[in-house]
C-alpha cells in the first residue's frame, strides 16, 4: 500500500520515554488519506475526543486539549462499552482488535478497584498486564505506576506484532494510532514547536 511508505516519511517517532508528543491525534488523523485507515486508526483516537465530548456537558475543561471534542466516528450516549465493541469486534483489524479487548479489561478492573462497573467487555488478558490489573492500591502515585507498566507492556507487544507482521504493513499504522493515544491519554502534550 502506497500510502504507508508515504505516512513512514511524514510521521515522527513515538517513544515512551518522550516528554511531549510530536504529533497531536488531529495531526495524525489528517495525514490519513485511506478511508480504511481513517476508519480504524483515526477512530481509536476518537477515546480522546469522547473524553473532551463528556466534559463539556458539566462545562469542565477539556482533559486532552490537543484533541477535538467532535468524534470522528457516529457513538451512542454513552460511548463506552459501544467504542470497545467496536474496536474489539471480528470486523476489527487484528491488531486493534487484540488492544481493544485488553484496554477494556484493564480500564474495567480500574473502574472496579473505585467500586464503578464500567459495562465493558471482558475477555482473558496477557499475564503481564493481568498482574497490573490486580493491584489494589488506589492512590495517585500506584496508578500512575500502573499506567507506566501497561504503557511499556502495550508499546512492547506493538513492537513484536510489527516484527512478526513486517515494517511495511498497515499494522504499522493501527500501532502507531495505538501508541499515540496511550501517550495522550497518560498526559503527554502536543509540543507545537517541534509538532510535524
Amino acid at each position: 500500500m502506497p500510502e504507508i511508505g508515504y505516512l513512514q516519511g511524514r510521521l515522527p517517532a513515538l517513544s515512551m520515554e518522550a516528554e511531549s508528543l510530536p504529533i497531536g491525534p488531529e495531526e495524525f488523523t489528517s495525514l490519513l488519506l485511506d478511508s480504511d485507515l481513517k476508519t480504524w486508526a483515526g477512530g481509536l483516537l476518537d477515546w480522546v475526543r469522547l473524553a473532551n465530548q463528556s466534559s463539556e456537558h458539566p462545562q469542565l475543561a477539556r482533559p486532552f486539549p490537543d484533541a477535538r471534542a467532535r468524534p470522528l466516528l457516529v457513538w451512542p450516549e454513552p460511548p463506552w462499552a459501544a467504542y470497545y465493541e467496536r474496536f474489539g469486534s471480528i470486523a476489527a483489524p487484528a491488531l486493534i482488535r487484540e488492544w481493544a479487548r485488553e484496554d477494556a479489561a484493564m480500564l474495567a478492573a480500574r473502574g472496579g478497584l473505585n467500586g464503578r462497573i464500567l459495562g465493558l467487555p471482558a475477555g482473558p488478558v496477557h499475564p503481564r498486564l493481568d498482574s497490573l490489573m490486580q493491584q489494589a492500591d488506589t492512590r495517585t502515585e500506584a496508578a500512575a505506576t500502573r499506567d507506566a507498566g501497561v504503557t511499556a507492556h502495550f508499546f512492547r507487544w506493538l513492537d513484536q506484532a510489527l516484527v512478526s507482521s513486517g515494517a511495511n504493513s498497515v499494522d504499522w499504522v493501527y500501532a502507531y494510532a495505538i501508541k499515540l493515544l496511550i501517550l495522550t491519554r497518560n498526559g503527554r502534550r502536543l509540543d507545537h514547536r517541534v509538532a510535524a
